[in-house]
């Protein structure tokens, strides 16, 4: 072996024979190939190094007959930089995830086994530090063709999928006859946008996206892109902070609507698609689940339609899609045994579009901010931890108003859902 040794991630040989058992297990085989070899390769992809790295450990194998084959495996690892270690755990991604990976998917795929599975298949969590995943792109997925803008086609798929996990979710409770979060208590915590633990990071960075976006409603209120009779700009100014500060509510569990497991990330860079002939996408994984809640499925939905679909589209389309995830939820329901109208009505999920639409527009004007960046400015931003660092708690506002004036396609994106999330809020006071 050369290169990234396993002591480099903090792994052991042992820790690659627990996760092949695991695999042929899974395969209906007992008794594991010899070890020949063990590669690991590095992904290099932003932000490596600052929210997590990503490496790839392939291990060829060697049977009974002297075959060869190959296996192998996504890892996620905390950074070891300062930064992006104290990022990440105070975020406590890590820690949500392993466990989401180590308990509540499982129980969720052991429900559901032998339907189309949604996501990936966890090998082995240590601590709160490391995370191996089923190699997804060994099964054909890939990240979206299109990039970061999805088609009908695509969201379909992505529909399908999310009905596959949200019908798992209810049908787990109703085995349990509890919620999820009494099945597995804490593990849904909000660790997103918490308001009960000690200000940090998370709380820090809000309050930098709300500084940025008050600079911004300030430059389109003076140029008319934003403009309501009975507000003024400073008046629309001093509003911000307590549109943003809904989100802190908006992200806790619905007691007036029914409550799934959440992906709670969902844009195209945290989906994963198969194509026929690279070109008919006929299904999808998701994946990262480190911001993971306890919310009404209408949130994942409009996360995904406001961070994949300019405005018009998801005004002209969400109906129609709608439609086809309560149909899918309803198909996968009944092999449950259950009745999808007796937990979940489709009324409903029009009924809560209002309210998370306007959530995912808090959540998604927060995160755009950061991901629309260019790639060369991004690239500047994460070139070393401490320039992150200076980014998200003293420049932030400064880098990001300088990009909005002289990027239009920033500016467009950016632009669009303060517009919309403006009009939510005030044309009907």
């Amino acid at each position: 072996m050369s290169g990234i040794q396993l002591q480099d991630l903090d792994l052991t040989l042992e820790d690659v024979k627990t996760m092949l058992r695991r695999h042929y297990e899974l395969n209906g085989t007992k008794k594991c190939p010899k070890i020949n070899e063990i590669v690991i390769r590095t992904l290099g992809d932003v932000p490596a190094g600052i929210m997590s790295s990503h490496f790839i450990i392939t291990v060829t194998l060697e049977d009974v007959n002297e075959n060869e084959t190959t296996w192998s495996c996504f890892v996620k690892r905390t950074p070891k930089d300062d930064f992006g270690s104290k990022y990440a755990e105070d975020l406590e991604t890590f820690d949500k995830e392993g466990n989401i990976y180590q308990k509540l998917i499982p129980a969720l795929q052991e429900i559901a086994k032998g339907r189309t599975p949604w996501t990936a298949v966890c090998y082995l969590t240590k601590g709160i530090d490391l995370i191996a995943l089923d190699n997804l792109t060994l099964q054909g997925f890939v990240p979206s063709i299109s990039g970061r803008l999805l088609d009908f086609d695509h969201l379909s798929v992505v529909m399908k999928a999310l009905a596959r996990m949200n019908a798992a979710s209810i049908a787990l409770e109703v085995k349990h006859s509890k919620p999820l979060t009494e099945i597995f208590p804490n593990l849904l915590r909000e660790n997103g946008y918490p308001t009960t633990n000690t200000p940090g990071y998370r709380q820090l960075g809000v309050q930098s996206f709300t500084k940025t976006v008050q600079h911004f409603v300030k430059l389109l209120s003076a140029e008319g892109k934003v403009k309501y009779e009975k507000f003024s700009t400073e008046e629309l100014v001093e509003m911000v902070p307590k549109i943003m500060q809904e989100l802190f509510e908006l992200v806790k569990p619905s007691t007036k609507f029914r409550n799934v497991f959440n992906q709670s990330d969902l844009w195209a860079n945290n989906i994963l698609f198969k194509y026929e002939n690279n070109e008919k996408v006929v299904d999808c994984r998701l994946v990262d689940f480190q911001f993971s809640r306890y919310a009404p499925p209408m949130y994942d939905i409009c996360t995904l339609l406001l961070t994949s679909t300019p405005r018009k589209f998801k005004e002209d389309n969400v109906e129609a899609l709608l439609d086809l995830y309560f149909a899918s939820l309803t198909n996968e329901m009944s092999i449950f045994g259950l009745q999808a109208e007796q937990y979940l009505t489709r009324k409903e999920l029009s009924d809560s579009f209002k309210v998370y639409n306007k959530a995912a527009l808090i959540e998604s004007l927060c995160f755009f901010q950061t991901i629309y960046l260019p790639e060369e400015k991004w690239s500047d931003l994460v070139k070393t931890p401490q320039t992150f660092e200076d980014f998200v708690l003293n420049k932030h506002t400064e880098i990001c108003s300088k990009v909005f004036e002289t990027h239009a396609g920033y500016r467009n994106k950016i632009t669009e859902i303060i517009q919309e999330l403006l009009d939510v809020s005030l044309l009907s006071q």
